[in-house]
């Protein structure tokens, strides 16, 4: 038995399940389950946020502050560039669509 969005077991057949999910359906009623996935993403609890900026495992966030009271864009620029690559070197995965 395929499970419903929030874990509890669905109470539609296969066939009405695949369907549900299929393009078509959600071409002419909406994405429910992007719908579904916004809904529990707003409920959900905030992320703790430290406001450090690390750089290859380094807290860099002094130097970053010290870069903007200077307004040194150049070397601001340079650094978000490589925190871009930091971010995107590492792999994440969404928990409710894989």
């Amino acid at each position: 038995m395929i499970p419903a969005p929030d874990g509890s077991p669905s109470l539609l057949s296969p066939a009405d399940n695949a369907y549900i999910r299929s393009g078509g359906f959600k071409l002419r009623f909406g994405d429910w389950e992007k719908a579904w996935r916004l809904e529990k993403a707003k409920s959900a609890q905030n992320i703790p946020v430290s406001n450090q900026i690390f750089l290859n495992g380094r807290n860099i966030t002094g130097e970053i502050e010290e870069l903007r009271k200077n307004r040194n864009a150049s070397t601001l620029r340079h650094i978000g560039k490589l925190l871009g690559k930091e971010i995107t070197k590492k792999e994440y995965l969404n928990s409710d669509s894989g």
